[in-house]
Parts: structure tokens; C-alpha cells; sequence
């Protein structure tokens, strides 16, 4: 297609293959439902666009970092810790489902395992509901409650104390009367509300600082261990929740540039990866065969990562929610998704380079220019000095001839040779002789 950035130094058309590819999954439990016989009306087709766009957010960046070059970088010296902390919590769970393949899941494709674990609950009990193998299963839910103890953990130190970190005095007093002697604690003043204290303080030694309450050793590890478990529920349901409550707000703000945009940048962390990981090489390619000087090179290699990064981002889960919407309004279409994810992506790659990157690539100066072209008989480099008489060129004459220049007389003939004297040589004949033979001495 003419006009479209699908150059050496441009990421269109990678970026526009991921997306679709994370498309087609996110469109595949519509399609699901369109085949079992589910129509969507017409009326409802842009409000189920937006609503599964707002969903489909988060779990398309989960793709994007469960990819194999995310999981590669994160493996690298120095860099690699860099980047998982950038990542944050979701990069533990993420990189559990991406090393798992398509068998171990029991066919069950990335994005409905990745939909269930950030869901929250029974993570393992509905991942086997879905059709994954138990041990695939037991390590997603592991992952799960890692990720959600971060959550809840990172939430508490934001916060100052964390409601996930707290049980009811209800809760409390269960725990204590299933314990050893009837729940008595040791020391008999001992109240509720000292208890909740420290389990919004939390810390390493949590049953150590319950214990220095006054409750026994086995109330204090019951306690912990409920409040561990509490931590871990609530703060998958919030990641949950947050992450649909930002996906809602993305899809349907209608001002604010700066708030969307603040938005994707939030949900984009594993698209950012993807999207630097391809801007870097290409761009380093275009600076090494002189097609990009040293500024353009620093400049763009930035904006590609983010501009890519929320291209690859928006055109995955748009493409996906547009897909499954056409399925469930028309006809299910396998491929769909693919083909409305690289759609989108090359649509705003087309957008973006012709009004933001090659303007600013062009504010920055002329490229590095050509690399040296290789040699061939008979061409001259420019600026080289060129010998007409080279490489087959006229022939060089003789300057110490005159008569070798074109146009010039004959030469005249050298008078031959007088013949050795002999017996019948007349007297002018041996004349002759003598003065030729004097003349060459």
C-alpha cells in the first residue's frame, strides 16, 4: 500500500503483527459466543465495542509482557531487574502464563487464563473449571497470589495501613476460640484493636509482634496466616477492579487529552517493552547504513517507544472488541481479530509517522548520508580524480612523437642502408659509403 511507514527505520508493520495477533485472542470468547448462538443487536454494537475495549486493556498489555521478548529482557545483567521492577507486580504472573504453552494450558489461550487470574478468588479452582491441567493451574493461582500480596502490600505502604491487612473483631475471635485452650491468650488484657494494629503495621515478624501481645503461639500463626490470606483476596480484587475501573475510564472519558493519555500509559508497560525492544534496533540499523544522524537517532528512538507502545496497546484491544462485536452482530469470521489488529496498527502507524515522527525527524537535521557504495571497474567515486586513460579508457599517446598526434604527416622514410663495399663498387659508390658509414659513427 503506497504511503504507509513500512520503511527499514519505521515499526509499523511489527507493531501491527503483535497487535494482531493479541487481537485474535481477545476476540475469541465473543466469537465463542457468537457461535453458540448469541446475536448482538445493532443498536448495541458501540456500546459493546467501547465496554469490551475498556476490557480488553489490561489483559492486552498482559500479552505484550508475557510475550518471549519481554520475558528475554528481563533475563538480561543489569537491565533485566530494571525492567521486572518496571513491570511491577504483574510481571511475576505474566511471566508464569507466557513460559507456559499452548499445551500445557490445555488449549485454553493466554488471555482467558490471564481474564480468570486477574479476576481474583478460587483462581485455581476456575482455572480447572476452564479446561487447564491441574499443574498448569496450581502455578497461575501461585503466581496470582504472589502478585495480589504486592498489591496489597505496595497499597499498605502507599496508604499507611491497608484495609486488606485487617480481619474483623468477628474474624478475630473465631480464630482465637479454634485455637489451642480455648483461645486464652496469656496475657488477659490483650483487645481487638491491638491486634488490628499490627496487622495494618505488617512487617516481616508479624507472629513474632502477636505474640509479643500476649497470644499463644498457635493463636498467633492463625491469625497471620487469615490475615495473609485476606491480603491476598482483597488485593486481587482490587488489581481487578482497578484495572477495569481505568480500562472503563479510558474507553469512555470523553475530555481530557492529558487524562487519557495518562491512562494508557498506565495499562501500556509491557507494550513498552515490545515497542522500544523493535524501535532500538531498527533505529540503530538506520543510524549504522547512514540513513539517521546521532540526533534523530536519541530523538526517535524515545517517541517510537511510546508512540508504538500506545499503538500496539490500543490497536490490539480495539481490534479485538471490534472483531468479537462484528461476530456477534453479523457472522463469526475466524482471523478476524488478526485482520482488525494489524488494521488498526497500520492505521495509526500511517497517522503517526506523517504528522509527528517525520516532521520532527526532518526539525533534526539531515541523516548521516549514504553508506559508501562498493566499487566496480569503471566507476569513479564522487570527488574522485579520474584518469581518462584508465580502465579501458582512450589510448595515452606518445608525447615525444610528433607525428602520433592525429592528423599529423607520415614520417619520412629512413634511407636504406648502402650495401657493403664490394670488388665492382665504382669510385662515387665508395664514396657514398664512406660518408653514411661517418655520418652514424
Amino acid at each position: 500500500m503506497p504511503g504507509l511507514p513500512l520503511n527499514s527505520d519505521s515499526n509499523t508493520l511489527p507493531i501491527a503483527i503483535q497487535s494482531g495477533l493479541a487481537a485474535n485472542q481477545l476476540a475469541k470468547p465473543m466469537l465463542a459466543a457468537a457461535k453458540d448462538g448469541t446475536k448482538l443487536p445493532m443498536d448495541q454494537f458501540m456500546a459493546t465495542v467501547k465496554g469490551q475495549t475498556a476490557a480488553n486493556l489490561p489483559v492486552a498489555d498482559a500479552l505484550q509482557q508475557q510475550s518471549f521478548f519481554t520475558r528475554m529482557v528481563q533475563k538480561l545483567p543489569f537491565v533485566g531487574p530494571r525492567i521486572t521492577k518496571f513491570l511491577g507486580p504483574t510481571a511475576q504472573m505474566n511471566n508464569v502464563i507466557g513460559a507456559l504453552g499452548k499445551k500445557e494450558l490445555g488449549g485454553v489461550s493466554a488471555a482467558d487464563v490471564t481474564r480468570i487470574a486477574y479476576q481474583g478468588g478460587d483462581v485455581e479452582k476456575n482455572l480447572i473449571a476452564a479446561g487447564v491441567p491441574d499443574t498448569a493451574a496450581k502455578q497461575v493461582a501461585d503466581a496470582a497470589a504472589g502478585q495480589a500480596a504486592s498489591v496489597a502490600t505496595s497499597a499498605a505502604t502507599s496508604a499507611g495501613a491497608s484495609a486488606a491487612s485487617t480481619l474483623s473483631d468477628n474474624a478475630i475471635s473465631g480464630l482465637l476460640k479454634a485455637s489451642a485452650n480455648g483461645g486464652m491468650l496469656a496475657g488477659k488484657s490483650v483487645s481487638n484493636e491491638a491486634i488490628q494494629n499490627v496487622l495494618k503495621q505488617g512487617g516481616n515478624d508479624m507472629v513474632g509482634s502477636l505474640r509479643a501481645l500476649g497470644l499463644r503461639a498457635d493463636a498467633a500463626k492463625a491469625i497471620a496466616k487469615q490475615a495473609a490470606g485476606s491480603a491476598a483476596t482483597d488485593g486481587a480484587e482490587q488489581a481487578a477492579q482497578t484495572a477495569t475501573k481505568d480500562g472503563a475510564e479510558v474507553a469512555t472519558k470523553a475530555g481530557g487529552i492529558k487524562g487519557l493519555f495518562g491512562k494508557l500509559l498506565s495499562g501500556a508497560k509491557g507494550n513498552f517493552i515490545i515497542a522500544g525492544i523493535f524501535s532500538i534496533g531498527s533505529n540503530a540499523i538506520s543510524l549504522a547504513t547512514g540513513k539517521m544522524n546521532l540526533k534523530q537517532f536519541v530523538a526517535l528512538s524515545a517517541m517510537d517507544t511510546g508512540a508504538y507502545g500506545l499503538i500496539g496497546l490500543g490497536s490490539a484491544a480495539a481490534g479485538g472488541a471490534i472483531a468479537g462485536a462484528i461476530g456477534q452482530a453479523l457472522i463469526p469470521i475466524p482471523g478476524l481479530g488478526f485482520i482488525c489488529g494489524l488494521g488498526l496498527g497500520i492505521l495509526g502507524g500511517w497517522l503517526y509517522e506523517k504528522f509527528l515522527r517525520n516532521p520532527v525527524k526532518n526539525m533534526l537535521g539531515p541523516s548521516g548520508g549514504s553508506a559508501p557504495a562498493s566499487y566496480t571497474p569503471g566507476s569513479v567515486p564522487p570527488g574522485s580524480y579520474q584518469d581518462p586513460y584508465a580502465q579501458g579508457g582512450a589510448q595515452q599517446p606518445a608525447a615525444s612523437d610528433p607525428y602520433a598526434q592525429p592528423g599529423a604527416p607520415a614520417a619520412p622514410a629512413a634511407p636504406a642502408a648502402p650495401s657493403a663495399p664490394g670488388a665492382g663498387m665504382t669510385y662515387d659508390q665508395a664514396l657514398q659509403y664512406l660518408n653514411q658509414m661517418g655520418g652514424q659513427g
